[in-house]
């Protein structure tokens, strides 16, 4: 499996808008941190996106990625959700991925589905063409082949995404827009394709997100705690995406000694670092880190 940390940026990315700091005035590359996105690709090739950034149009031509088969959201923060727009790119149909998930629930119809598989062709498709699209209009669309991928999300993460973004999760009035997404609520592990997915909950000030572990990998952006359950599921991994930041306090978000200290319940054999601000020199940081720990970077790939 192939991780790609899209960005590892706080919420305002790095540098900064008026901001003239020696980190945000830096020339070098491993200082420049969009908004926190991983990219990851399985050893069959399905391609998954954790959130949609902001600059989710600046990393995807950065990085080199052009299609996706799925979308996991971490929580509904916007610099989290707010590239979601940019999936119109993105999105393709591909009718042989599976999802298998011991309580998954559809938006569509909001039934809930137990130990059954869902074929890409049972998550909704494209209307027939309008009679109202010219002819430019019908094959440009029939070309592109664009059809809602599952967005897999916790419930509270669902009410507030689909209500922001509707135009992602529906076809236009007209008929000319397609959906990009369909909505997918977990409710405990779950799998697409060839990929076994098992959310963590995580604290986040007043808040929460989801963490998710991918077999030896796990990600846990936008935390500041973690309950015993979260702890025990990610016992054994072997690279942990986590965040961390500032150097000293903050009240929504890890930072050094919370998340030294998280690290050493969990013991993995590799820290990677997101969701830095720009309090967080790279070069500098890392020279104070134990070995195993290591700031993150925009591009970074991870194999595993």
């Amino acid at each position: 499996m192939k991780c790609i940390v899209l960005g590892c940026g706080g919420s305002n990315g790095v540098p900064e808008v008026d901001c003239a700091c020696y980190v945000c005035a830096s020339g070098d590359h491993l200082n420049k941190r969009s908004r926190s996105s991983i990219y990851i690709e399985t050893q069959s090739g399905i391609r998954v996106l954790v959130d949609t950034s902001p600059d989710l149009h600046m990393q995807a031509l950065r990085h080199g990625f052009s299609k996706i088969d799925a979308v996991i959201y971490t929580h509904a923060h916007y610099d989290h959700i707010g590239g979601i727009g940019d999936l119109k790119k993105l999105v393709h149909d591909d009718p042989s991925i599976t999802v298998r998930s011991a309580a998954i629930a559809s938006s569509a119809n909001h039934d809930t589905v137990a130990n059954h598989d869902i074929n890409a062709h049972a998550m909704g498709g494209l209307s027939t063409k309008s009679k109202a699209c010219n002819w430019y209009q019908s094959h440009y669309f029939q070309k592109q082949s664009i059809k809602d991928v599952p967005a897999f999300m916790d419930s509270t993460t669902e009410s507030i995404v689909t209500a922001c973004f509707p135009f992602a999760f529906r076809h236009s009035s007209d008929g000319l827009y397609k959906p990009l997404l369909r909505s997918v609520v977990f409710a405990g592990p779950f799998s697409f394709a060839d990929l076994e997915i098992t959310p963590f909950w995580q604290r986040h000030g007043k808040s929460f997100s989801y963490g998710f572990r991918f077999g030896n990998l796990a990600y846990s952006t936008d935390v500041n705690g973690f309950t015993d359950e979260s702890i025990t599921t990610l016992q054994g991994v072997k690279v942990w995406i986590i965040d961390c930041t500032r150097y000293f306090h903050a009240p929504t978000h890890l930072s050094l000694e919370p998340m030294l200290n998280a690290v050493a319940k969990v013991n993995p054999e590799r820290v990677i670092l997101t969701h830095m601000g720009h309090e967080i020199e790279y070069h500098e940081f890392k020279k104070i880190l134990p070995l195993r720990i290591e700031p993150g970077y925009d591009g970074m790939v991870i194999l595993c």
